[in-house]
């Protein structure tokens, strides 16, 4: 999802962003493999009962991911008073109409602040957790009540990407009670996902190039994909059909291009850097993913963006806005985020490995458009190595 599309649009981009990006995703694809390398070699292989009696011996952690996944949807849809995908389905209310709604459910909803960074964790651990857990207990109906309530939220806002991240972490993290030939045709629905997104992505690519549309602008205003297909969206083109567009798009063309917007404006355009402290200040309209597509969307597309657009970047392009140096720490910190949570230390092994799926899961479907200070803090990714530094400890006490 970094790789492909890059090479297939970069000739888009600016020939110094384009470098510049190069140079970052390879840094990062390194990284992830070398990491990968590590974590296999020295991974230990335990059966799924041992690896549940490890997470802290008690059945706490698998209670309080229930609770919270039955019960933040619903102080959700309580606080906000709405759901947008209701009203995306059953009224006729407008893109940009559903567009502040979306904005007013998540960013600009005057709910408190946790309810904003909850629903991530819900989504890429609690439910996934307490789903996996049903479906080792042998409760069917309850883990599939479970798994219908979870994508029902997700979907809530109108936005893809959650339920991405929340049936992806379940069967990742389910691996562990599936068979060897479940395992496979886990393996193969991942590379037919990876596929069609990768086949959605050029069939779209080429349709829109090859395209002599009147809404089809030209010229250094609209030189990417994505930007000539933003220019007929008034016009509601169906280039492929819905489902081909809307993967392609939002998967496959749209990711990086928001990425090389960020080594433009950060870099070959602007050559200006961020301060680190800037991570820290949670004003939307002063964090750089606003700034960027401030400058990116709502400039060209005004009655198609609103000034509350937040473009995040992936984990390549964030590191390059704060300098050279970070772009050597944070591929460093990656490696140990992914390596670390697998090795021993002082004769304790920190295991879980039902645990160390949902690390990979989060660097599976993160990088690419997040943060690694997002990955870590907004969607969890630091609780859950928290959890397994705990889980090892508590197993290393109790067997004194």
């Amino acid at each position: 999802m970094m790789v492909v599309p890059f090479i297939l649009t970069s000739n888009f981009f600016s020939s110094q962003s384009s470098n510049e990006q190069s140079w970052g995703i390879l840094i990062f694809s390194l990284v992830f493999q070398a990491s990968d390398y590590f974590a296999v070699r020295y991974a230990v292989v335990k059966k799924i009962s041992g690896q549940i009696k490890d997470i802290f011996y008690v059945r706490t952690l698998f209670w309080i991911s229930l609770g919270l996944s039955l019960f933040i949807p619903v102080f959700h849809y309580v606080l906000t008073k709405q759901i947008p995908l209701i009203d995306q389905v059953f009224s006729e209310k407008t893109f940009r109409q559903i567009s502040v709604e979306r904005e007013n459910f998540s960013k600009l909803s005057q709910i408190p602040s946790i309810f904003k960074i909850l629903p991530n964790y819900l989504f890429t651990f609690f439910a996934p957790f307490a789903i996996v857990v049903l479906l080792w207990l042998r409760k069917i109906p309850a883990a599939v009540f479970l798994i219908v309530w979870s994508v029902f939220y997700a979907l809530s806002s109108t936005a893809d990407f959650p339920v991405m991240v929340l049936i992806g972490s379940i069967f990742i993290c389910a691996l562990p009670l599936l068979n060897s030939s479940q395992k496979k045709l886990v393996s193969l629905v991942s590379i037919l996902l990876l596929t069609v997104s990768t086949l959605s992505g050029l069939i779209l690519l080429n349709k829109v190039n090859q395209s002599s549309l009147p809404c089809v602008v030209n010229g250094t205003h609209v030189s990417t994909p994505g930007d000539k297909i933003r220019t007929c969206r008034k016009d509601n083109v169906v280039w492929v059909n819905p489902i081909v567009d809307r993967i392609g798009y939002r998967v496959f063309l749209t990711p990086i291009e928001v990425s090389n917007n960020w080594y433009r404006y950060f870099g070959s355009e602007n050559d200006n850097k961020r301060e680190i402290t800037s991570v820290f200040d949670r004003q939307l309209s002063k964090s750089a993913a606003n700034e960027v597509g401030l400058w990116a969307f709502v400039r060209k597309f005004p009655d198609q963006y609103l000034k509350s657009n937040a473009s995040y970047a992936s984990i390549d392009a964030d590191a390059f806005s704060f300098g050279s140096i970070y772009m050597i720490l944070v591929p460093f910190l990656t490696f140990l985020t992914r390596v670390l949570p697998i090795v021993r230390t002082r004769r304790i092994m920190l295991n879980g490995n039902l645990l160390e799926g949902f690390i990979i899961a989060q660097l599976c479907f993160f990088p690419f458009l997040a943060s690694f200070q997002a990955i870590l803090f907004t969607q969890g990714l630091g609780f859950i190595i928290v959890l397994i530094l705990l889980s090892g400890r508590i197993k290393n006490l109790n067997s004194k």
